[in-house]
């Protein structure tokens, strides 16, 4: 017989039995409430605890709530408004000014403290870049120099750096390098149908692409050396009579973008903007991609989103980080240090901070 009260002599509330219908719509009402609960917005989980939306993206926080205390309420999950700062930042004054330093580093009057996520907004870049290039101080990365051989002799052809706009003008100038080398009275080049073709009229020379501006191999510059601006596809050829003609077409606009690299010297940074080379990755720290149109020497390129120009990562920290310096560089797709010349380029950025 079972019992009608308690240990307190308190009269215990019968159950009540539920049939089976009753039964089968409680499961269904659980497994659609635990299936719903773990799709959310845009894609990202997350589940409910006390009627919080608790999600698994570091910037999504818990919703505010009222949870009462005996008689007095108390508000929790509050948190401040995020707020956004613009920051300029012009290269033109960076601490102790070293035209060598293709790094420089800008330090901040005040420190940026409580910074969530930053990006760019638009670059200024004076376009007083060579697309014929020399060696960037110890590395072996120019492309203005090509190897000549005739027997065992070598004669290394080094075009002066600059920009040269037009096939007439680069053609002029390999001309008088050979006729500096003393080889113009037998092997000339020419642009032919936008491609290089040079000519011998009477020896056969051996001509190489991948080399230093000492004439060693460099397999390191086999995609970015004096050849392959030109048109020259492999890294060495046999120049005879009959001539040489280049496989792809000479290609004077390069580089064709550029790599905005920053470092904030932050320990959160969670770096997401990758482009592969041959052999490896870019520098870690790009943090945007600037495209450079058909500009003319010596004039100011102005890239944001709105034009096209300015691809920019949103860097997000995986915790909040105070900045007092940056480092900046520009670097061309090769990776290599974008020189100048001397003129300074200036940064805009926005930072989300508490």
């Amino acid at each position: 017989m079972e019992k009608k009260f308690g240990r307190n002599g308190v009269r215990k509330r019968p159950k009540r039995k539920r049939n089976k219908n009753e039964r089968e719509t409680k499961t269904k009402t659980k497994m659609k409430q635990t299936k719903e609960g773990f799709k959310g917005n845009h894609g990202f989980p997350f589940m409910y605890r006390n009627n919080i939306k608790m999600s698994s993206y570091y910037y999504d926080v818990l919703e505010p709530r009222v949870d009462q205390h005996g008689s007095h309420m108390v508000m929790k999950n509050v948190s401040k408004p995020l707020k956004e700062k613009i920051v300029n930042i012009d290269t033109k004054y960076r601490t102790n000014y070293d035209l060598t330093n293709a790094a420089p580093i800008v330090v901040f009057g005040e420190r940026l403290t409580e910074v969530r996520s930053i990006e760019v907004v638009s670059v200024d870049i004076p376009i007083t870049f060579f697309n014929f290039r020399a060696d960037n101080d110890c590395a072996t990365d120019g492309n203005n120099y090509l190897r000549i051989k005739n027997g065992g002799t070598s004669k290394m052809l080094v075009v002066t750096p600059n920009n040269y706009a037009t096939n007439a003008t680069l053609e002029t100038e390999i001309n008088l390098q050979l006729a500096a080398l003393s080889l113009s009275t037998d092997i000339s080049y020419s642009v032919v149908n936008n491609k290089s073709f040079f000519k011998s009229k009477t020896n056969s020379y051996s001509l190489a692409t991948n080399v230093d501006i000492n004439g060693n191999v460099n397999e390191t510059n086999n995609r970015n050396n004096f050849g392959w601006t030109l048109g020259y596809r492999d890294t060495s050829y046999n120049l005879t009579p009959s001539g040489l003609n280049s496989e792809a077409l000479l290609t004077l606009k390069t580089p064709r973008h550029l790599f905005l690299v920053l470092n904030e010297f932050s320990q959160g940074n969670a770096n997401s903007f990758v482009s592969p080379l041959e052999n490896g990755n870019q520098n870690k720290n790009i943090i945007a991609k600037i495209c450079l149109p058909s500009t003319t020497f010596d004039q100011t390129l102005c890239a944001n989103r709105a034009n096209g120009q300015l691809v920019s990562e949103v860097r997000k920290y995986l915790e909040k980080v105070n900045i007092q310096r940056v480092s900046l560089q520009l670097v061309d797709d090769a990776g290599r240090p974008v020189q100048l010349n001397g003129a300074d380029f200036s940064v805009c950025l926005r930072l989300v901070h508490d």
